[in-house]
């Protein structure tokens, strides 16, 4: 029978028992399950053995932490114990309670090493694997196989693979994992990502079969831009290491006496499209009993990459399957298939028809106004593509076909050559991206505040592809500016800790030892402006934040602190001029209602002040304390240059949205700007946004936080122009790069119709309407805040946010003249609860034990806690 209390939820390195940890410090993670209010933990007790029988005993044979005095149950760092590559470990733990009672121990978990190579960017370390990179001599997109023997009974076998670019793994005819687009996309002479697999179900006594296939993914990708953003031509990397019941172990390693040959594809961009004959498919050419004695040899293709590192983030994956809602034939033999929402991944074709014919899709995210598609949005001026799927039938039977090696952005989907009418059955869309899993809930009693969170959610998953990307289809690329300020949205909605570490570690690599570029990864990088460099201390903060993540801070701060040193350099008496400013105001690129200095500056200021507690984080108490006193000079000289003490406004929208976020005004204005910044919006504007990407962030926190609900929710449900709701009036289902100002030329105003950067502010609909904030002296969600808004111009509110302790639950609403607030504190944290309302006396509580005081805040353990608010 289990105590009532007992840990749960085991995570290594935040996953759950995986494989391929390249760490030999990894960090351990668990939950607490209670069911008794308060639960605080007080010590807890780690087990790790190199054995599940002698774990089942509780001996801990390679590390034993015994009894550690200690509250904190994640990022639990093990450094004193020495790991061996390619080990399976498995590992418990116990903990005590306030009151020195201890739990039983969890359920077992594993983890396990991979090839060890450290993340070391000063050195030239080579790949720890015995296998060789090969390549076709010939093809760009080749096939390889090999048959190895298995005479043994296996006790453990995993595949470590990395293809470049993109790569399929088959062993026995049959597709290892449903990964897709892997791996994913780095500075490949720096750094490659390998995945580990377990494939013990995949392999048989006797003889076994590998199948590989290769395509050119960001590896190889030289069509558009520029050749010269070409790294090689693919190639890949494999060993197949299989430990036997006998003790003995047996490598299957990548090397010449692979066979390879060309693949049914044609081409492949990660752009253009994909053009595939199926009339050159090889029918079993991945299976054990396929002759390939007319295939050639692959080559040796020498060093592709400095080093290689696990894959943990999550893999890009096929998601779901979207049905088409409509079909129309605009011209005669030309079909346009809506997909009803705006998406990435790609279409599932299905026909019968003869051999070869050749079907042609092409992608798009709107149409003329004679139904005929318009590539516009999608970049075809800059790219001088148009996403396309060439697809040539082999005949017979009714044939299926999916794309491997590319993804587009776009709702709707031209077909020609098709013979005869196609109908709704021929088309299907599959959405594809990263698969992070959701950590965040929201509704509330508005229909467009909860239309604005899915077209946020739309928006950014399909801009989730290894990297976060600004758009699905023009660019791709990895913007530092459009990363740091949608970070901590999705950081509410999504397990996110993984992936922004590697898009950190991006960073890292691509500067090569410099400053920052504007985007990461690759060979695109493109000018080094300010306000989008601090991405470099801004994301690792906010991992800092969120996730208690403090190895990032270490292993990356001489970096930061390279470009905290350079933008000092570059002010002007603690001013910085250059940047690309508030992006993407209504209507244009550039913006005008705000200087850029006043946002570079901003920047300055936020990242200074990010950098002191950094800094005093990791025991860097002298910089902690310079940093200190220059924040406050570059908040003084921010005041002095950009505030209008007269009128009591920074000059815009933006500029009093920032100002109000940071704290960037004299003391005792906040509520002068505050009302000269909602009066702008109500009177100036007519409830209408003016603001780019970081205003637009900030406006709807800094007008509730100040009391100006309705003037927040009058402004959010706005449906003409400029303003989101107008977009959604126009049919967009994602969020578009930037606001048209007119119904006319609509599309010529806004380019891209899915940009994630617009819908960074949606993670005020967790922070403010949920009222869910953390607090940076206790990461981790380990103590946070609850302090709702918009409590007076909406009924309700549901929002959950599964953090690394556990679910927080804010659920508020008004009926019968009282504001009811049921909230959940989860075990082994603490909430300050502000409640909104200036009279303590008409809160009342289901629990005597809660203390609310005078300013009407108390102190929540964990628990779950009822409050009735009196409202006349």
């Amino acid at each position: 029978m289990k105590k009532s209390f007992y840990p749960t939820n085991l995570k290594c390195e935040y996953l759950e028992n995986p494989l391929g940890i390249d760490t030999n410090t990894p960090r351990f993670s668990w939950r607490i399950s209670s069911c008794s209010p308060g639960f605080l933990q007080s010590a807890y007790q780690i087990l790790i053995s190199a054995s599940e029988e002698n774990l089942e005993q509780c001996v801990g044979d390679f590390f034993d932490s015994g009894k550690v005095l200690s509250d904190k149950s994640i990022q639990v760092e093990i450094v004193e114990a020495k790991h061996t590559p390619r080990k399976k470990y498995y590992w418990k733990v116990r903990v005590w309670d306030a009151a020195d009672n201890v739990s039983d121990y969890s359920e077992a978990a594993v983890y396990e090493t991979g090839i060890m190579d450290s993340m070391d960017f000063e050195s030239p370390n080579r790949p720890a694997l015995e296998a060789k990179w090969i390549s076709s001599p010939e093809y760009e997109t080749p096939l390889f196989r090999k048959v190895f023997e298995i005479k043994k009974e296996i006790k453990k076998a995993r595949a470590y693979i990395c293809g470049l670019g993109y790569y399929e793994l088959y062993l026995n005819g049959k597709k290892v994992e449903k990964n897709v687009l892997d791996p994913a996309q780095t500075d490949y002479e720096q750094r490659a990502l390998y995945v580990t697999y377990n494939v013990e179900k995949h392999l048989t006594d006797g003889k076994n079969s590998i199948g590989i296939i290769l395509g050119n993914g960001w590896y190889n990708q030289y069509f558009i831009w520029s050749r010269d953003f070409s790294y090689g031509k693919p190639a890949f990397i494999l060993e197949i290491q299989i430990d036997y019941t006998d003790g003995t172990t047996e490598k299957i390693l990548s090397d010449g006496t692979f066979k390879t040959a060309r693949s049914p594809i044609l081409n492949n961009n990660v752009y253009a499209g994909e053009e595939y004959d199926a009339r050159l498919e090889i029918p079993g050419w991945q299976s054990l009993n396929f002759d390939d004695s007319n295939w050639k040899n692959a080559k040796w293709y020498g060093d592709p990459t400095r080093l290689l590192s696990p894959q943990t983030i999550p893999s890009i994956r096929k998601i779901k399957t979207l049905k088409p809602v409509a079909i129309s034939e605009p011209q005669p033999n030309v079909f346009i298939y809506d997909m009803g929402q705006n998406f990435s991944g790609w279409a599932k074709l299905k026909v019968k028809a003869e051999r070869g014919t050749k079907i042609t899709l092409r992608f798009v995210e709107r149409l003329h106004q004679d139904g005929t598609i318009d590539a516009t949005t999608t970049g075809a001026q800059a790219t001088k593509v148009i996403q396309t799927l060439t697809y040539i039938c082999k005949g017979g039977a009714e044939e299926i076909y999916e794309p491997r090696f590319t993804y587009f952005g776009f709702r709707y989907v031209e077909m020609t050559g098709y013979p005869g009418k196609p109908s709704l059955e021929n088309l299907e869309g599959v959405v594809v991206h990263t698969d992070v899993q959701p950590t965040g809930n929201f509704i509330c009693s508005d229909d467009m505040i909860n239309k604005l969170h899915a077209a946020a959610l739309w928006t950014q998953l399909t801009n989730l592809h290894g990297i976060p990307t600004d758009c699905p289809h023009r660019e791709k690329c990895g913007w530092l500016g459009d990363a740091h300020i949608t970070a901590e949205m999705t950081m509410y909605n999504f397990d996110m800790a993984q992936f922004w570490k590697k898009f950190v570690e991006d960073i890292e690599t691509t500067r090569r030892g410099k400053l920052p570029y504007n985007i990461a990864p690759g060979k695109r990088l493109c000018l080094d402006n300010p306000d989008w460099q601090v991405a470099f201390i801004i994301i690792p903060y906010f991992l800092y934040l969120y996730y208690g993540e403090e190895k990032v801070l270490k292993t990356h701060y001489a970096g930061m602190k390279q470009l905290a040193d350079y933008l000092a350099e570059i002010s002007e008496n603690y001013i910085i001029k250059k940047g690309f400013g508030d992006w993407c105001e209504p209507g244009t690129l550039n913006p005008k209602s705000t200087p850029v200095a006043l946002t570079s500056t901003a920047f300055y200021f936020f990242a200074i002040k990010m950098m002191s507690k950094i800094a005093d984080v990791i025991g860097k108490k002298d910089d902690a304390n310079f940093f200190n006193e220059l924040r406050e000079k570059i908040k003084q000289a921010f005041i002095n240059k950009f505030y209008d003490a007269k009128k009591n406004t920074f000059g815009s929208q933006c500029g009093n949205s920032m100002a109000l976020y940071l704290k960037l005004f004299p003391k005792g204005d906040a509520e002068k700007i505050a009302a000269q910044l909602a009066k702008d919006v109500a009177e100036n504007f007519n409830h209408h946004v003016s603001t780019g990407i970081f205003g637009t962030r900030y406006l709807f926190r800094a007008l509730a936080e100040y009391g100006y609900e309705d003037v927040a929710l009058k402004l959010l449900n706005q449906t003409s122009a400029p303003s989101l709701g107008h977009t959604f009036k126009l049919g967009m289902t994602t969020f578009v790069e930037r606001l048209p100002m007119s119904d006319a030329n609509f599309y010529e105003q806004t380019s891209s119709l899915n940009h994630p950067m617009t819908g960074a502010f949606t993670a005020w609909f967790y922070q403010g309407i949920g009222g869910i904030v953390p607090d940076e002296n206790a990461p981790g969600f380990k103590h946070f805040y609850l302090k709702p808004q918009m409590t007076k111009v909406l009924n309700f509110a549901d929002v959950e946010f599964d953090s690394p302790y556990g679910k927080i639950i804010s659920k508020w609403k008004n009926a019968g003249g009282k504001f009811i607030w049921e909230i959940v504190v989860p075990e082994n944290t603490r909430a300050t609860v502000y409640f909104p309302t200036k009279d303590f006396t008409k809160i009342k509580s289901e629990n005597n034990e809660v203390k609310i005081n005078e300013d009407c805040a108390a102190k929540l353990f964990h628990g779950r806690y009822n409050f009735e608010i009196y409202r006349p």
